[in-house]
């Protein structure tokens, strides 16, 4: 098992036992103190105050325990502190089984309630077992001076299988859950890997995908295709190849940039651009660089093809070409040739 289900798994038994202490004291203690304090005015009516005080002193211990529990604690010590207010409800049991008949009892059922509580405790396998020991220890006790008694044996012995079984029952319930519990967490971590891994998978896509775009700008389409089915790969080894170099530019564009508007200067170096791009990656001409209103581009790389040489030739009339066919927005903006 790993540790970081081990982790998982006393952090969330850290937050079930502050949750469950905080629903005991503030919930259920008061209410359930004044329904079994009306059960004593019935079984032990001479006893019922001395019993409701007995019950009352679980409310400091409650206090403490929830003080402690609004600092950090450690898993360990949070199972120690579910286990001293466990041992203590039994404890006060105990007392009025021993001041009401001993092992017979009818008390005795307050102990099995309080060990079937247990079972809602996320105790470890060695917590159940020692708070469990705890509970029906003082039980075990009464019964073995209840032995000498011959007319309380049966009933002793009756109580004891029930109190016996009740503790296998909570012990074999503790355990199937915690099974449970750890099955749970680990399905749980394991979607999570999962799905960090496709987001990580997503996020790769997704770069190669705006790579690829940016891409688009310097490299034909069937270079593109190739790269994104991995056919095809860019290194950064230099590499010796034999390339027809294209260098593209605007004739006398800085003599116009004083005799032209800025927003004219904008629109015709951005057709021109579109257009000789266009034009090149037709031809699988790859865009070297820009420089200014000039484009330096060369075929045969990083695709090798025979035909190369004719394709930048072809890529530079389709240049031309383009440029005839907006002559009139050029000389509408450039305001000549």
């Amino acid at each position: 098992m790993s540790s970081e289900i081990i982790q998982l798994f006393q952090e969330e038994q850290i937050s079930s036992i502050k949750e469950i202490v905080r629903v005991i004291s503030q919930k259920m203690a008061l209410p359930l103190f004044l329904i079994f304090w009306l059960a004593d005015w019935i079984f032990a009516p001479q006893l019922a105050w001395y019993f409701l005080l007995l019950r009352l002193s679980i409310i400091p211990v409650i206090l403490a325990i929830s003080l402690m529990f609004k600092q950090p604690v450690s898993a360990s010590k949070a199972q120690f502190l579910a286990l001293i207010l466990s041992s203590y409800f039994g404890l006060t049991i105990s007392i009025m089984m021993m001041m009401t008949g001993g092992s017979t009892s009818l008390y005795y059922a307050g102990i099995n309630l309080v060990a079937a509580g247990v079972a809602l405790i996320p105790f470890t396998l060695g917590f159940t077992l020692l708070t469990l020991a705890i509970i029906v220890a003082p039980f075990f006790i009464m019964l073995g001076f209840s032995a000498y008694n011959l007319n309380s044996v049966s009933t002793s012995l009756l109580h004891s299988f029930f109190v016996f079984g009740n503790c296998v029952v909570v012990t074999v319930i503790r355990i199937t859950i915690n099974q449970i519990k750890m099955a749970e967490l680990e399905a749980r971590l394991g979607l999570k890997k999962e799905i960090q891994s496709r987001n990580l998978i997503i996020k790769d896509q997704a770069h190669e995908a705006s790579r690829l775009k940016q891409l688009s700008r310097q490299f034909s389409p069937q270079v593109i295709q190739a790269m994104s089915t991995g056919t095809l790969r860019l290194d950064n080894k230099v590499n010796r190849q034999q390339i027809c170099v294209c260098f593209i530019d605007i004739v006398n564009s800085t003599s116009r940039i004083t005799r032209i508007d800025k927003d004219q200067m904008d629109a015709v170096i951005s057709r021109f651009m579109d257009d000789t791009i266009q034009s090149l990656l037709q031809y699988d001409i790859t865009i070297d660089k820009f420089l200014g209103d000039g484009i330096i581009a060369f075929s045969n790389a990083p695709m090798k093809k025979f035909n190369y040489v004719d394709n930048a030739l072809l890529g530079a009339l389709k240049v031309l070409e383009k440029i005839q066919q907006h002559r009139g927005f050029y000389l509408e903006n450039w305001l000549q040739e």
